[in-house]
């Protein structure tokens, strides 16, 4: 940073951890060069074997334990309105804003989030919606657009920001502990405002945060809690997409459920400053975020469990006759069984509720209650805890701006599909190079070459997330919210064969590569030692 910015840096207030103010650089060698960064299950979480047996017993079905190979998280087609419309009769569709089309499968209930020509808003209508009060908002809601919601949220929670020339949080970590040292400065932080800029300095690198590695620290973050090792979340059965739900357990220790309220102030923080968010969890989690008394349907439970699903569909849609009632025996009580087939939970859904039998009269009632069991009951601690932690940063009345969670999902997740071409559209370029050099015509065939999975890895390296904004690329930002498109800029280091990146201004440094083949092996590299990334500031 330029010296101007390094006497404003040192003279504005500062909270840093107390146990990490003087820390002691360890790990690699050359640690100011290298950045590590544990990206080994970011797309490979372990396929995690669950048990449920409570429709099972009832139903006189064997239980079985569900393992499924890892598939991507969402099919995003390039397309366009008209083609869209063309879709098979059985899918519905429910939102045309900003671009995308989301529809529905009505015969498996996923989603399909699908690009197609971009709404574009002039400055009048902009500022329009930024002038909006709340109750404004809130009566326009159904006649806004995804992006007009968007910029109405973004003006709002604006008001809550305080100034990083006023006040904010700093946080100095060491990368090998990286989520352990983060729980910990958040519990030993005095009066932690998350509406403040918080500022991430890992031990021992030289990178400086301007918005770049507050990002990839909260990628990290949320990666690692949803992952097996900690214990929180569970890869839920039978889904074709890969989500997760809170973890069920007999009880959750106070400690448990602090790693839950920090887990939400992480996601607060992210929604708060943009940051687009892989979040693969399961939509009643959503809703419960948008709204913590929501109350679910037969549909949120399809995104649960589908072997549930499809028993409690059954049920619903059928008249019983009495001789169902009497071979089904299906009583008021629900019963949650762990991998290893000991009974988690065990609860009667109504007083007396196991000499209670459904039948045509009330078996509606018996559904209502045995989904809100599961959805929320059933981790009641911890989504409570969750959302506390969340709602020290958002606002829960912010969130009625949406209809729909796919609305909200997309605004918090943005776009898990990298577009290649919507990315060269919105790259600017520096000093000599322009989009008709020859290195660059190399780069863009490069990326094109890439699979997804590749892209999001290599979108980390330069942006330090692995999503996109709703917007595209065009709506990339550095820190406080400003739009900063994609940059090269060529390197000045002679014979270099290395890409370098500034995640913070979202800008890499090419060297000037002779052939596609030296482009290959620089973006492969960067790929495939994921663990040992080199990140550079010149300023």
């Amino acid at each position: 940073m330029g010296n101007s910015c390094k006497k404003c840096f040192e003279r504005r207030p500062q909270k840093i951890h107390p146990q990490l103010k003087t820390p002691n650089p360890k790990g690699h060698q050359n640690l100011n060069n290298f950045i590590s960064v544990d990206q080994a299950s970011l797309f490979h979480f372990q396929p995690e074997q669950y048990q449920f047996r409570h429709l099972g017993k009832q139903f006189g079905i064997q239980p079985i334990t569900i393992s499924r190979p890892l598939i991507l998280l969402t099919n995003v087609i390039n397309s366009n309105v008209s083609q869209l419309d063309s879709d098979e009769s059985d899918r519905q569709e429910v939102r045309v804003s900003m671009g995308w089309k989301v529809k529905k499968d009505s015969s498996s209930g996923n989603t399909v989030w699908q690009v197609s020509d971009r709404i574009s808003l002039d400055k009048n209508r902009r500022r329009e919606i930024r002038n909006m009060t709340m109750e404004q908002a809130l009566i326009q809601r159904s006649n806004l657009c995804l992006e007009e919601k968007k910029i109405w949220l973004q003006k709002y929670l604006g008001k809550q920001r305080i100034p990083y020339v006023d006040d904010r949080e700093i946080l100095v970590i060491n990368r090998e502990n990286l989520v352990q040292e983060s729980f910990d400065a958040f519990q030993t932080f005095i009066d932690l405002n998350l509406h403040k800029e918080l500022q991430i300095f890992f031990v021992g690198e030289k990178a400086q945060d301007a918005g770049g590695v507050e990002r990839e620290w909260i990628t990290q973050i949320v990666q690692h809690l949803l992952s097996n090792e900690f214990g929180l979340f569970r890869r839920l059965p039978g889904l074709q997409e890969v989500t997760y739900y809170f973890e069920i357990k007999k009880e959750e220790g106070n400690k448990q459920l602090q790693w839950y309220y920090f887990l939400g102030q992480i996601v607060g923080k992210a929604l708060f400053d943009q940051v687009p968010l892989n979040f693969p969890v399961c939509k009643a989690l959503m809703k419960l975020m948008m709204n913590k008394n929501v109350k679910f349907t037969l549909e949120d439970l399809r995104s649960y469990d589908s072997q549930i699903y499809n028993s409690i569909k059954m049920i619903s849609s059928t008249s019983l006759t009495p001789e169902d009632i009497k071979a089904l025996m299906i009583n008021f009580t629900v019963e949650i069984y762990d991998k290893n087939g000991t009974i988690i939970q065990y609860a009667e859904l109504i007083p007396d509720g196991a000499n209670t039998y459904i039948n045509n009269e009330n078996k509606q009632q018996f559904i209502e209650l045995f989904i809100d069991y599961h959805l929320r009951k059933s981790v009641q601690k911890q989504f409570e805890n969750f959302l506390q932690g969340f709602s020290t940063v958002i606002r829960p009345e912010s969130l009625k701006i949406f209809e729909e969670v796919d609305e909200f999902e997309l605004i918090l997740c943005g776009s898990p599909y990298v577009n290649v071409e919507d990315w060269q559209d919105n790259t600017l370029y520096r000093e000599t190079l322009s989009k008709s050099s020859q290195v660059i015509q190399f780069f863009w065939k490069a990326l094109e070459e890439l699979n997804q999975e590749d892209l999001r890895i290599f979108l980390q390296f330069c942006t330090g997330s692995t999503r996109v904004p709703i917007e595209g690329f065009k709506g990339l930002i550095s820190n406080r919210g400003k739009l900063q498109k994609f940059t090269i800029i060529p390197s000045q280091e002679e014979n270099s064969q290395m890409i370098k990146a500034q995640t913070c201004f979202n800008r890499i440094y090419i060297p000037q590569f002779k052939s596609l083949e030296e482009v290959q092996t620089a973006v492969n590299q960067i790929i495939i030692n994921r663990e040992n990334w080199l990140y550079f500031d010149y300023e």
